[in-house]
């Protein structure tokens, strides 16, 4: 790893005993992988990506779900319902008709741990309350 930031985000989870692993970047930034279960969604992998310059966190759920072309307008009524709901995490469908969920955040290497812990929590959170909404936009 070559962030500060990223540096001390996993020695945050470390100290607590949270499975993480590091992966490869195309765009050479620091990224860390968690998994999660929820009581819905299970798993929810959770990507942590950080800038090199030390102001910024990215956090990805990729690939939630795909949404057949059929089903296009249903998801996006509800992905809007979804934003409008909750604030801290943000859902749209890409370029593949993929669901992502997503939230960034300013940090610094002395706030980055706690923050990064708490978005966890928040992240995980969401993505499995909002996990039936988007199933029931498949139908």
């Amino acid at each position: 790893m070559k962030t500060q930031n990223a540096k001390n985000f996993t020695e945050r989870l470390d100290s607590e005993n949270i499975k993480w692993t590091e992966m490869e970047n195309n765009g050479g930034r620091d990224r860390i992988r968690l998994i999660y279960g929820g009581d819905n969604k299970d798993p929810i992998i959770l990507h942590f990506l950080f800038d090199d310059d030390e102001e910024t966190m990215s956090v990805r759920c990729f690939d939630l779900c795909s949404c057949p072309k059929n089903r296009k307008a249903k998801m996006l009524i509800a992905l809007n319902r979804i934003n409008a709901k909750y604030k801290w995490v943000n859902f749209y469908m890409d370029d593949d008709n993929d669901i992502i969920a997503q939230v960034d955040m300013e940090v610094d290497p002395e706030t980055v741990g706690k923050t990064g812990r708490r978005t966890i929590s928040i992240c995980v959170s969401v993505i499995d309350d909002v996990w039936p909404e988007l199933q029931e936009a498949l139908k």
